[in-house]
Formats: C-alpha cells, structure tokens, sequence
C-alpha cells in the first residue's frame, strides 16, 4: 500500500523526518510544502528543524497497491546512471522535478561522475518514495556498495535538555538491518533456520 496504509494521513504527526531530510527538501519543493507540518508547537520541538508529515488523506491521497510511476522514472534514472550514461539520467530526474520543484533550479546540472549522479538519484529517491519500505531497501541494497554505504546518526532529543541527550548510531552492517523469523514461527516450524550466527531466543 502507498505510504503504510489507510491510517498514515490521521496520524501523520507519527512520521517526524529527520533534520537531514528536511534540509535535503529545500524550500521551494511542492512535496515538502503541500504536506509536512514545520511549525506546530504541539507536535515538534521548536528549533529542531524537524518536520511532520500533516496531510488528511480525504484530501490528497487514498491508499493504492502497487509502483507508481515516479517509482519507475527512478528505477530508469538509476539505471541510466550506472551504465554511466549521465545525460539521459538527469533528464530523466529533471522530468520527475518538473513536476515537484515550484520555483529556482528545477533542472539539475548533468554531473561529471558517475558517484555524483548515483547521490541525485538516491536523493530524489529520498524526496518521492519517503516514509514506506523504499527507504530501508534502498539501504540495505546500496550499504552493500562502498561509495553509497551510509552510517546513519540520530541525536535524541534534539532540543529538550531535561533528559540527557544521547547519540544512535546504525552502521551499514549492522544486524539491526536484518529482520528475523518471529520465534513463534521458528518454534512451529524447526526447519526455519536463521541465517545468522544468533541464538534462538534472540
């Protein structure tokens, strides 16, 4: 289902993007200003920089199954970029872009390398198929690549001090990528294995 389901524009206020991702936005991206809360005094620290997504979802999107159509803009964006052909891939984001980015640069400068075109793509990627299970495949796949691998930092809380703010840190590798069989369902079926060196129970 689109984003995670019919209840995702209720409780939008669930979904808080990182500082990262927000300043990744800009100012002048229509996915950005039609949709995420910046300013609420309720639900976000002020001066976190941080953002909420904020839409009801009788009034822009119902869930739908299946890719959509930017979805496969980035998948050829991508794959342009890998076969190193730069040109064809930011025409194909400038397309995507055209649509989404209100006022400034909307068409991207064509990069001289191929590291440099990869990050526009996964970027936009960021931008267009954010809060669903895009983002975490996107991870795992391209933490399998030197050059695209991310370590990903959280400070929390970013600005109430009344509790002592401390740093998360998720490497690459870790194992908190994978997601294990449930024990319920090792326990009913013993020819599930893990495969990983974990012991059951975890």
């Amino acid at each position: 289902m689109y984003m995670t389901g019919y209840n995702e524009m209720n409780f939008g206020q669930l979904y808080v993007i990182s500082p990262e991702l927000r300043t990744l936005f800009g100012t002048n991206d229509a996915r950005f200003n039609l949709f995420f809360n910046s300013t609420s005094a309720t639900n976000l620290d002020q001066g976190s920089n941080t953002a909420y997504w904020a839409t009801q979802y009788t009034r822009f999107f119902y869930p739908t199954v299946g890719m959509k159509t930017t979805e496969v803009y980035l998948i050829l964006a991508e794959c342009y970029a890998r076969d190193n052909k730069f040109n064809e891939a930011v025409t194909v984001l400038n397309t995507l872009r055209a649509k989404r980015i209100l006022s400034g640069t909307v068409n991207l400068e064509v990069p001289a390398t191929r590291k440099e075109t990869m990050e526009l793509v996964i970027n936009e990627r960021r931008k267009e198929l954010l809060l669903g299970f895009n983002r975490f495949f996107d991870l795992k796949r391209l933490n399998t690549e030197t050059e695209f691998a991310k370590t990903i930092t959280r400070v929390f809380p970013l600005v109430n001090k009344t509790v002592p703010q401390k740093t998360y840190t998720l490497q690459p590798n870790s194992r908190l990528y994978i997601i294990p069989f449930p024990l319920s369902v090792l326990q009913k079926n013993p020819k599930l294995t893990l495969n990983t060196d974990e012991k059951v129970p975890f």
